[in-house]
């Protein structure tokens, strides 16, 4: 799904009582792949809860042109979701569904495959999703958002749980399905080592507002 803009921020003020950063202006294109940078407590997933419409902003806008996808830290599926694995994934695949049903389309099931094998998940595919570690869970997720065309993946530390494998692994599924997609990803990342070479635009928290563009070029400033 191509959409021209699939996330602008538009002089958007976010924050509880008082801005937390002057406004953010933040224009992401399909085929970007943003890493969200910047010291802990400095208010990025205030931003992702203000963009999911979580918060409300202070002032101005945000624009999602086309359908989106959350994956969150610690995971937002009850631990006591009585769903198998390929259940929870298929969740992801159409708006309303249980997660309890036990026969889909032929055509669902095979977008329900192909997900569990991206991510490593066909082996655990009938286990109770309750029962899977936090880095096993954070795959489910993972799957679950990408089993659908979406614009635009916003990831908040999402692969935190995993092993480096699983991790490096799941950014450079992500790298590709927004190379042959045209998917945006916006992930919040305190270490950049598993996806460096795949991300392709940088949004930096900084002391007095934001730094946002290339990667290497923002980089190279805040080095």
């Amino acid at each position: 799904m191509t959409t021209t803009n699939p996330l602008i921020c538009k002089d958007l003020v976010f924050g509880y009582r008082t801005g937390l950063r002057p406004a953010l202006n933040w224009q992401t294109e399909p085929g970007q792949f943003w890493a969200i940078i910047g010291d802990n407590g400095c208010g990025k997933t205030t931003l992702f809860r203000t963009i999911l419409g979580q918060l409300s902003p202070l002032s101005g806008r945000v624009i999602i042109d086309g359908s989106r996808a959350y994956v969150a830290q610690l995971g937002e599926l009850a631990a006591t979701m009585p769903a198998r694995v390929t259940d929870v994934v298929a969740i992801g695949l159409e708006h309303g569904l249980s997660g309890l049903k036990p026969f889909y389309a032929l055509r669902n099931r095979r977008c329900i495959q192909s997900a569990l094998e991206k991510f490593d998940l066909l082996g655990m595919k009938k286990r109770q999703f309750s029962e899977l570690s936090q880095g096993e869970k954070q795959r489910v997720q993972l799957a679950q958002a990408t089993v659908r065309d979406i614009s635009l993946l916003m990831l908040d530390e999402a692969t935190s749980g995993m092993d480096p494998r699983h991790a490096a692994e799941s950014f450079r599924i992500l790298s590709e399905l927004v190379q042959t997609k045209s998917l945006c990803v916006a992930a919040i990342s305190h270490s950049m080592a598993f996806h460096h070479d795949y991300i392709t635009h940088v949004l930096a928290f900084t002391d007095d507002g934001f730094l946002m563009g290339p990667r290497d070029e923002i980089l190279s400033q805040i080095r």
